[in-house]
């Protein structure tokens, strides 16, 4: 008999692995991660038929958002500390290596699995600072190369 199971935001934790550091990365502050999987397919069509004889299959696009509640630092700050041991570099998000997110749910009928993104590289950043909110969010829009999918 199958065992259903679903799992809250509170469930998950977000890891990011630089090759350049050793030690993983945990932000408490990211509040989203999405994700979509694009691949480009066109009709093939036959002379004389209505209807298309199949579709091809062209490159696939892995991409996403990565949202962060920014407290009192920007969060690029933290990163570039790890890597570069030095706050003086003017990096941009776009500058960083790819890295991979490992992200592993886990809830408290003690069911568990694991997602994870390769080969991410940070593409755009973006910050809305408004009287009328009650926090300020980072959101850095990102390309992958790979993603293993939830069993």
């Amino acid at each position: 008999m199958p065992t259903y199971s679903s799992y809250s935001g509170t469930d998950i934790i977000s890891v990011f692995r630089f090759p350049v550091i050793d030690e993983p990365l945990v932000f408490g502050e990211l509040n989203t991660i999405s994700y979509s999987i694009y691949r480009n397919k066109f009709p093939v069509r036959a002379l004389g038929h209505i209807n298309p004889k199949g579709h091809t299959k062209g490159p696939r696009t892995i991409a996403g958002t990565l949202i962060f509640t920014m407290f009192n630092k920007a969060i690029i700050n933290r990163i570039i500390k790890k890597i570069y041991h030095s706050k003086n570099f003017n990096l941009l998000p776009d500058e960083l290596p790819p890295f991979s997110i490992t992200m592993t749910m886990c809830n408290e009928s003690g069911e568990y699995t694991v997602k994870s993104l390769y080969g991410v590289e940070l593409v755009e950043e973006n910050q809305i600072i408004s009287a009328e909110d009650l926090q300020v969010n980072e959101q850095f829009s990102f390309v992958a190369q790979d993603i293993d999918l939830t069993d």
